[in-house]
């Protein structure tokens, strides 16, 4: 049985909350323009699959403040090279020259105020930038206001900005990712918080971790795809199972215990009508062993029906290994 504790917290995992940022996604685009949502920042861009020798544009309008980057990019005998220019709102130019030898890369991805995690693959060519001052690398940077931006060089560290509104354009299609945050998470991201990053990344990873091996699973000659529909369905079960576990018994945990007992203590008044307080006593303790015992009952057998779940797909899967 604990063969499957690590698959069973993988999918609970999946019912994890919602990642710390508000994402914007297009792909396939030229041209975009997004505002920040009431209440919220536009705090970074993702740009992803830009392609080389192409050239693309982006505005931040740091609530009046605007910031004009251009990145322009070619690829010569597997070298790269990135020429990016900022003009910022008084109207002075910063430039900066990249140059990477990468022959096995077909795109390149931009980042501006990188934070959260995004899956990726080693074929990419990632440029990470910052506004001010203009930091560019093919490595990620650091926030100045970081607690740990005294040991690192200063063409690494930026200043994170608030942006209200965000829009590009290219030469060329591209996959966009803009997030917005509360002011909360974007003090968060200043200070280079590792717990917002690791929460973040998590749900990341596993998302994309959880798809993975559902396309592994539909690949199975036969069965494949009626092994997916359990998985979801099992995955749908135990994120519905922990998200009222947790609604009722952790974030509301005194609201439900406090009906629990009303209805308890009510129900064992009745016993005065025959056995008086001792009666009453009974009653009441009777109600809460029962209350328990049923409790367990459900989830002990909620526990042993995952198990069988799980137990059939391995039988299942193990049949179908050449002998």
């Amino acid at each position: 049985m604990r063969n499957y504790f690590p698959l069973i917290f993988f999918i609970l995992a999946l019912a994890m909350p919602g990642s710390a940022a508000d994402e914007f996604t297009q792909e396939h685009i030229q041209s975009f323009s997004i505002d920040a949502p009431e209440g919220l920042v536009l705090s970074g861009l993702n740009a992803g699959n830009l392609d080389p020798n192409s050239n693309s544009s982006f505005i931040f309008n740091a609530y009046g403040d605007v910031y004009k980057l251009d990145i322009n990019s070619s690829k010569s005998w597997g070298w790269w090279n990135f020429d990016i220019t900022l003009q910022s709102p008084n109207g002075s130019i910063e430039t900066k020259h990249l140059r990477t030898l990468h022959p096995t890369s077909t795109n390149y991805d931009l980042h501006v105020q990188y934070f959260f995690m995004e899956t990726d693959t080693a074929f990419d060519v990632d440029v990470y930038t910052g506004l001010i001052p203009l930091t560019a690398s093919f490595t990620n940077l650091a926030s100045a206001s970081s607690e740990w931006a005294d040991i690192l060089p200063d063409d690494y560290l930026y200043t994170r900005l608030r942006f209200s509104n965000i829009a590009g354009s290219s030469n060329c299609f591209f996959d966009l990712t803009v997030y917005a945050s509360t002011e909360e998470e974007f003090q968060q991201q200043e200070a280079e918080d590792i717990s917002l990053l690791i929460n973040y990344g998590i749900d990341e990873v596993l998302s994309w971790a959880w798809d993975g091996v559902l396309s592994f699973v539909e690949l199975i000659p036969g069965v494949g795809p009626y092994l997916s529909i359990t998985l979801t369905m099992a995955a749908m079960t135990l994120s519905s199972i922990s998200f009222y576990f947790n609604l009722f018994f952790i974030e509301y945990a005194e609201t439900t215990f406090c009906t629990v007992e009303f209805f308890v203590w009510s129900y064992a008044l009745t016993g005065f009508k025959r056995g008086g307080i001792f009666g009453f006593l009974k009653k009441l303790a009777n109600t809460h062993i029962q209350i328990i015992d049923f409790g367990f009952k459900i989830v002990s057998g909620s526990i042993s029906i995952i198990f069988r779940i799980f137990e059939g797909i391995a039988t299942i899967v193990n049949a179908l290994k050449p002998i």
